[in-house]
């Protein structure tokens, strides 16, 4: 059964006949169109985007969204957004206002559409991996019509979002992304916010980190690909369990590993294996092992901590990172 959300009358828009704000955005599930209101369109795609977010990833995806698109409240009051794996959008209705409560059941994404010119409620169940595309081509297909330039970055992040949680197709690529998103004070010190993520096609690693760790963590993959000692500050003996249970995973016991923090706590132990010329990343929680070359992840790396580097010499920190990168080299 077919899925979408749909404008009643986007043609008329285009043609500049009525104001993009007269529109109706209703849901279209098989042969059943369900209306939900006159909207304000570009909160209609904006909320649609906030629930693209929470079906790749749940609440954990709103607020990845959240913190990537500069609605940094989010990590004050959390709950005030989504919590207990639903969350309430309005879709930008006006006339009437519809609610529309989604909620993740194993591979179904559920929506409970009521509104407020009506007592019933109507529930809707799709799969996400056809809610997700299909919400994507909407946003997409409103925004190269009506560009707007927040909106289009939030799209960005959902595609990627989505590309790495297995949604979309993507290449199997080793990738670092670090994003700079701005400063919080707290007294008289100011901390770097940064959002780090570590894929290769799939998601390894996502998440804030402090950004002179992040680097730290990095430059301990580089030593162990360059047969250096590593220097990792992880007491493994209190992840005795998480390392039986990752070497359980990759196969081989006997296996050298670390365990880099990467600057964040979440997603918990991150282990990296070595094996001949190959590194296994085991991420205990989710389960997911990646392999991957060895030369892929250098070049990668390096690329990485260098961007790290510079950005925090430009604010006067670190500058033994720099030193230690080139010894690590030589």
């Amino acid at each position: 059964m077919s899925f979408s959300f749909i404008f009643f009358g986007f043609e008329e828009a285009l043609r500049g006949e009525v104001p993009a704000d007269t529109l109706t955005i209703a849901i279209k599930n098989g042969d059943e169109i369900i209306p939900l209101g006159d909207c304000f369109t570009r909160d209609a795609v904006g909320d649609v985007i906030d629930a693209i977010a929470f079906a790749v990833n749940s609440c954990e995806g709103v607020k990845e969204l959240y913190i990537r698109s500069g609605k940094c409240d989010v990590l004050l009051f959390p709950g005030r957004y989504c919590q207990d794996n639903s969350i309430t959008l309005r879709l930008g209705t006006y006339e009437p206002i519809s609610y529309i409560l989604f909620k993740i059941n194993g591979d179904l994404i559920q929506l409970k559409i009521r509104r407020e010119d009506r007592k019933d409620v109507t529930t809707v169940e799709v799969p996400r991996e056809k809610f997700v595309p299909s919400a994507i081509s909407f946003v997409s297909s409103f925004l190269v019509k009506f560009p707007d330039e927040d909106l289009m970055r939030e799209l960005r992040i959902v595609e990627e979002m989505a590309s790495r949680k297995g949604f979309l197709p993507t290449e199997k690529k080793f990738e670092i992304k670090v994003e700079w998103l701005g400063e919080v004070k707290c007294r008289n010190k100011k901390f770097s916010l940064v959002y780090a993520i570590i894929s290769h096609g799939k998601e390894i690693f996502s998440g804030l980190v402090e950004p002179v760790a992040f680097a730290g963590s990095l430059l301990e993959v580089l030593r162990s690909i360059r047969g250096l000692e590593n220097r990792c500050q992880v007491e493994l003996t209190l992840y005795e369990d998480v390392i039986r249970r990752a070497s359980s995973l990759v196969g081989e016991g006997s296996l050298e590993y670390f365990v880099p923090c990467f600057g964040n706590e979440w997603p918990g132990p991150l282990l990296v294996f070595k094996k001949n010329r190959e590194l296994a990343f085991v991420n205990v929680k989710t389960g997911l092992i990646v392999g991957v070359g060895m030369e892929e992840v250098e070049g990668e790396v390096v690329r990485a901590v260098k961007e790290v580097v510079e950005k925090l010499e430009e604010r006067g920190e670190a500058h033994w990172l720099r030193k230690e990168l080139e010894e690590i080299l030589r």
